[in-house]
């Protein structure tokens, strides 16, 4: 039964088996208002509740309960989504809690039953695995039957109704203050948040605690640092940076924030599963980072940022064998690849193409297969090739897809936009009678994704919410070709070796080539990166590795900056041209097989797919690289007045964010910045 805990609101206790402790039930309490759920989120796949641990409310931990949605007009998304949420709790909720990453320690359900013998019976299926996995042993089944009579028979009456699209699961985490998507695209003011608007918890009282305390402090942030006559009433994070008096405070901040999604995810990449590898996340977006801490007695203005919403989750491994959670980009109906717009890599744009293939050799079996297709179709080693007419394999492993080991064009397969023979390596065992077989190619989506979908979110932070899609599509893409179409640029040499001072030549040629806008300012970061770069003493500074002239492909240059569908695309949200550490991150991110990008393979990789390049530990690498690009002068500042304060200009910038436009006197030491 429901017991109140303020004069509007209720707790209902459920049951859950304690994942922190194995075999162990104990009793979490769901926070209702006026006999509905508290939601604070919703998505395809998911639901998101408000809980608490405790039934004193106002001195318990506050929970997040994310239950597992049903599509009552797909059952393949009610499958898929039901798969997530069991990969998720396998891959994360039993391993040691780690930094960054969301931890999720209770498991529970409000269904009336189970039937464990369909479950045992169909446990080959791909999408019920982890499920029987995760409920293998018996004295585990035995909790959850226990937990599941108690709970059903609690959610009756409109509390029910509440739940008749969710399919019964839910697994509990600490809940967090809000995501990176609230933080920066909600134009309220933050204290409007539906989880500081619960009268009684301990996140209201945080709020008040920490406004009531750096009310003077917040007050000089405001003065020193948004001018009156841009204060509007968009209180959102990506209106604030745009206010924001001094450029550099802006680039640091979206660098240093940058760092902190880096390093989140460099605690997923490090993780490693038995059987599947290291993990990658292959779904990155605003609203997957979690901004957590800043409980009773701490600091709002110090929260961290972790990473959340594992379901699409795979390991480097299984993506490469196209295992479990690789098989999610196969052409199957109804169902979400792994990324979401505008936020995808290239791979998960258009994770599927439709080729019609013949077989080279007669009889089979035959090592290769020829399509005759568009060139625009990145063909790659690592795909995958899938056809319903086709068999790979040997004798003993007979399959339907076979990753491709070799792409060769034929004739004039090199130039874009034509039609051309191409020669894949897959192995072909065996085929219909028919003249050509139907068949997919299918990209892998891994580590390799996430960093471009990184770079994609820092372009976001830092243009204000322009589409780094399309700044991929109408702009970088460029840099991943051999040679343009006019031949304006080529990035290899006669000899086959990379021409590193082309505009292409490496990400940080590009970066200089884009956000060259002939200030005073670019020079000074052209002549810092020129300081970094190491080079043999007896080398003259023009020759410097990676550094590129501006007056090497000047016409391509201006051609490319000038184009009236490009141009907006290098501005930030001031129409200000994007500075050279800002872009230098994002390329580094973004860009592929590049000398100076964070994806780039070991000589031993070189003829491997990305997907299978090992990344892990490319990330500290990142965080670290992103905290670096602060010291440029585009995104330097007089730090003595920050240092004063104990804050670097990221937790500043969530104090603005967070705390609110208060007006009070202004703070002394903020006066010393906001006048030097």
């Amino acid at each position: 039964m429901a017991t109140p805990f303020s004069n509007e609101q209720t707790v209902l206790p459920l049951s859950v088996i304690r994942l922190d402790a194995p075999n162990q039930t104990s009793e979490i309490y769901l926070l209702l208002s006026e006999s509905k759920p508290i939601v604070l989120g919703t998505g395809r796949f998911a639901e998101v509740w408000l809980a608490s641990e405790g039934p004193d409310v106002p001195n318990s931990r506050l929970l997040a309960l994310k239950f597992v949605r049903k599509d009552p007009e797909s059952a393949v998304v009610t499958a898929v989504a039901r798969w997530r949420f069991f990969e998720e709790m396998l891959k994360t909720s039993q391993k040691a809690p780690r930094a960054g990453i969301i931890n999720y320690f209770a498991f529970g359900t409000i269904k009336d039953s189970y039937n464990w013998e369909v479950l045992d019976v169909s446990k080959d299926d791909i999408n019920l695995q982890s499920e029987h996995q995760f409920f293998a042993k018996d004295e585990h089944r035995k909790l959850v039957n226990a937990i599941a009579a108690s709970n059903s028979k609690r959610f009756a009456g409109d509390i029910a109704k509440e739940a008749e699209d969710l399919q019964g699961e839910f697994y509990a985490m600490t809940a967090a203050h809000g995501t990176l998507e609230d933080l920066l695209l909600l134009p309220h003011d933050w204290k409007s948040n539906y989880i500081y608007r619960r009268t009684d918890t301990q996140y209201s009282h945080s709020l008040s605690q920490f406004r009531s305390d750096k009310k003077e402090q917040l007050a000089g942030l405001v003065k020193a640092c948004l001018p009156e006559s841009s204060r509007s009433q968009d209180r959102s994070g990506l209106a604030i940076l745009k206010d924001l008096r001094d450029p550099c405070f802006r680039n640091r901040t979206v660098l240093l924030i940058a760092s902190r999604l880096a390093k989140a995810l460099s605690a997923l990449h490090s993780m490693q599963v038995a059987g599947q590898g290291y993990l990658a996340h292959r779904d990155l977006k605003l609203g997957n980072f979690l901004l957590v801490g800043g409980g009773q007695g701490e600091d709002l203005g110090n929260l961290t940022v972790t990473l959340s919403d594992l379901g699409f989750v795979g390991g480097n491994e299984s993506v490469a064998a196209s295992r479990m959670s690789g098989k999610l980009n196969a052409r199957e109906a109804s169902v979400l690849p792994p990324g979401t717009f505008p936020f995808r890599a290239p791979e998960q744009i258009q994770p599927v193409f439709e080729v019609t293939c013949t077989i080279m050799g007669s009889p089979v079996p035959s090592p290769n297969v020829r399509l005759r297709t568009f060139t625009d179709l990145e063909l790659e080693v690592g795909d995958w090739i899938e056809s319903p007419d086709l068999i790979f394999g040997d004798e003993q492993q007979r399959e339907k897809r076979a990753r491709i080991e070799n792409v060769a064009w034929n004739g004039d397969g090199l130039l874009a936009g034509r039609v051309a023979e191409c020669t894949l390596t897959c192995g072909v065992r065996y085929k219909k009678d028919v003249s050509e077989a139907k068949g997919s190619v299918i990209k892998a989506a891994g580590q390799h994704s996430d960093y471009f979908s990184l770079g994609s979110i820092v372009y976001f932070i830092a243009t204000g919410g322009r589409n780094p899609e399309a700044f991929w599509a109408r702009c970088v893409s460029l840099a991943q070709q051999t040679s343009d179409a006019n031949g304006l640029s080529a990035e290899k040499t006669a000899g086959g070796s990379i021409n590193e001072s082309s505009v292409f030549g490496t990400c940080e040629a590009f970066a200089i080539a884009l956000s060259d806008d002939g200030s005073d300012v670019f020079k000074k970061d052209v002549a810092h990166l020129q300081q970094l770069t190491t080079v043999p003493s007896n080398t003259s500074p023009s020759k410097k590795k990676g550094i590129f002239s501006p007056d090497k492909n000047a016409d391509f240059v201006r051609m490319l900056t000038n184009s009236p569908s490009i141009r907006p695309l290098l501005l930030d949200s001031n129409g200000a041209r994007l500075t050279l550490p800002v872009l230098l991150g994002v390329l580094r991110c973004m860009l592929r097989g590049k000398p100076d990008s964070f994806v780039t393979p070991t000589h031993e990789e070189r003829l491997k797919p990305m997907s299978v390049w090992q990344l892990q530990s490319k990330a500290v690498e990142c965080a670290t690289m992103f905290a670096n690009l602060t010291q440029y002068p585009s995104a330097s500042l007089n730090r003595d007045a920050w240092i004063a304060l104990g804050k670097d200009v990221d937790d500043l910038f969530f104090a603005l964010r967070i705390g609110g436009t208060v007006e009070t006197e202004l703070h002394p030491v903020l006066a010393i910045e906001a006048s030097s």
